[in-house]
C-alpha cells in the first residue's frame, strides 16, 4: 500500500479503493488509470486485479495502445449487474453496433470515449452509475 505523507490521504486512498470494489446494480462498472493505481494508489496492477476479483468481481486491463485512457486502464465491474443493463438496452446498443455482452462492452468503452450527444453515452453513463 501507498506510503501516506497525511493522515487523510490513507483515508483517501481507502476511499478510492473501496469506491471500486462496491459495484452491483447501482454502479456495475468502474475504472482507474494504471497510472493512478501505480501512483496514487501505490499498489501494482496485479495487486490492484486481485483486490477487485477477490471482492467478486470481474477485471480487465487495458494497455495504453487499447485504451482512451493516456496510460491504459484497469476496468472492473459486477458481471451480472452490467448484464442486466446491457439486456435491458440490448436493443440500442445493437442499432449502434454495439455489444451487449459485458467483457466486449467493457472493452468498447474502455477504448472509445464517447462525446456528449453520442446515441449510447446514456447507456455507458447508467453502467458508471452516473
Amino acid at each position: 500500500m501507498a506510503y501516506c505523507l497525511r493522515a487523510n490521504m490513507c483515508d483517501d486512498v481507502a476511499s478510492i479503493l473501496n469506491a471500486h470494489r462496491r459495484l452491483g446494480p447501482h454502479k456495475p462498472v468502474s475504472y482507474l488509470p494504471i497510472r493512478t493505481i501505480e501512483s496514487v494508489l501505490g499498489l501494482s496492477v496485479g495487486e490492484y486485479r486481485a483486490m477487485i476479483e477477490q471482492a467478486g468481481f470481474r477485471c480487465l486491463v487495458i494497455p495504453a495502445n487499447e485504451s482512451c485512457i493516456a496510460s491504459g486502464s484497469v476496468h472492473a465491474y459486477s458481471e451480472f449487474a452490467l448484464a442486466d443493463v446491457l439486456s435491458a438496452h440490448a436493443t440500442a446498443l445493437s442499432e449502434h453496433g454495439w455489444p451487449t455482452s459485458s467483457e466486449a462492452f467493457v472493452r468498447r468503452i474502455a477504448a472509445e470515449w464517447l462525446e456528449d450527444g453520442h446515441p449510447v453515452l446514456p447507456i455507458v453513463q447508467i453502467a458508471f452509475g452516473d
